[in-house]
């Protein structure tokens, strides 16, 4: 019973003390299958000012919806947390490149990027690569 409360005590504070309350999982490693004549370069996050600064770029000649980075909050042990997405729609240009910054609330953080190509389950489905971790103090 002591462990069953003391899980239930872990999660209230987690979510009393992120910014990110009703973010989305992360997927933490690399996900799906690159489609033939594609790449996804995620590029670890890095300061900006005192922002996080998250990017990435690809080049896909395959049938894709959108090309998307996240920022992601690595909580080690326990599932990371998306904080925030910029999305590019498909164009008839095959290259992408996409970068953001924000701030999170400030301290420090350990973070990564994802970058990945969102396509319909007819075209093989989503693929997602994850950038080197690191941790910034920022705004």
């Amino acid at each position: 019973m002591k462990r069953g409360i003391s899980s239930i005590l872990l999660a209230v504070a987690l979510g009393i003390g992120s910014p990110v309350v009703g973010a989305t999982a992360a997927h933490a490693d690399d996900t799906g299958t690159m489609p033939a004549g594609c790449t996804i370069s995620p590029v670890t996050p890095s300061l900006s000012g005192s922002s996080v600064k998250y990017a990435g770029s690809g080049k896909c000649s395959a049938m894709i919806n959108s090309f998307n980075i996240r920022l992601v909050h690595d909580y080690d042990n326990l599932p990371d947390v998306r904080v925030k997405t910029k999305s590019q729609s498909y164009t008839a240009a095959p290259n992408f490149s996409l970068s953001d910054t924000t701030c999170d609330g400030g301290g420090s953080t350990k973070y990564y990027t994802e970058a990945g190509y969102y396509r319909s389950a007819n075209y093989g489905g989503d693929v997602i690569r994850s950038s080197a971790k690191k941790t910034l103090t920022h705004c």
